[in-house]
């Protein structure tokens, strides 16, 4: 589903083929978000790794999700 979600599907694309609960799926891609915007801040990260995370945040960071309380 996080795959999905970050190739650009819609939430209602996702929905329609997701056994998940709607409320179940956001809390997924939000606690990914979560991590991956917690990764560049671990002390000597690798630089490829730090850039990779944030880059994925970003692209995840859409309605709705977005407008969850992070």
């Amino acid at each position: 589903m996080v795959e999905a979600w970050v190739s650009g599907l819609t939430w209602r694309e996702i929905m329609m083929d997701c056994a998940m609960d709607e409320g179940d799926l956001a809390r997924l891609l939000r606690r990914t978000m979560d991590l991956l915007v917690q990764i560049p801040k671990l002390p000597d990260i690798d630089p490829v790794l730090q850039s990779n995370a944030k880059t994925a945040s970003n692209i995840m960071d859409r309605p709705p999700i977005s407008e969850l309380a992070g």
